[in-house]
């Protein structure tokens, strides 16, 4: 909770994923979080099947939104796929 900067009173009020778009419409894939303006983010990916060792970062570290952040793999950020399959994960800091 503390990491995340959500309040442990609230049952609604956590850090989740909203939304991991399908990259089929335009051709990149849109990551939405739950976020805050006191916190930094930083995306991660890898294009092998959950290897903990195989996580590499996309960009560097970035203030959140004040309650959504959105962030697109628009292929600059990250080289293409190696294959079909792509995992993301979402990093969180206090600055």
């Amino acid at each position: 909770e503390y990491l995340a900067d959500s309040d442990p009173t609230d049952a609604a009020n956590y850090f989740y994923l909203i939304s991991l778009s399908d990259p089929s419409s335009n051709g990149m894939v849109s990551v939405s979080f739950v976020s805050s303006t006191a916190r930094e983010y930083q995306i991660h990916y890898q294009d092998t099947p959950l290897d903990d060792n195989g996580w590499l970062e996309t960009t560097n570290f970035f203030v959140g939104g004040d309650s959504l952040t959105d962030w697109a793999d628009d292929g600059t950020n990250a080289p293409p796929a190696t294959n079909d399959l792509r995992f993301y994960r979402v990093k969180v800091r206090i600055p």
